[in-house]
């Protein structure tokens, strides 16, 4: 699957919206930089987390649990991946149920 990478933070919300059943699909991936996370609508974090592997990593080491990030935050420390449980490890806002999750 080819991962897209955009150049702006409008590039990827308006990709993200335009493409979200291919994103669905598993036909395309986003990578995001850790600096968009903050100005991303909910829906299309949502939709990274969901389905954008390539993102996953990056939202884990930058969400802030504060600012409405905990529901993810704690469906990111039960991904399969390890590079991803790494990051929410890594994450120095990830709080501590978060992290017991990992810990299992």
């Amino acid at each position: 699957m080819p991962v897209i990478e955009p150049v702006s933070i409008e590039e990827c919300i308006e990709f993200a919206e335009n493409s979200r059943e291919d994103i669905v699909e598993g036909v395309y991936d986003i990578k995001i930089l850790p600096e968009w996370l903050d100005s991303l609508p909910t829906e299309v974090v949502t939709l990274l987390v969901t389905h954008c592997d390539a993102s996953k990593s990056v939202i884990a080491r930058t969400l802030d649990p504060e600012t409405g990030g905990l529901e993810t935050l704690m469906k990111l420390a039960e991904d399969d991946e390890q590079t991803v449980r790494k990051a929410i490890a890594a994450n120095p806002k990830t709080p501590a149920e978060a992290l017991k999750k990992l810990s299992f």
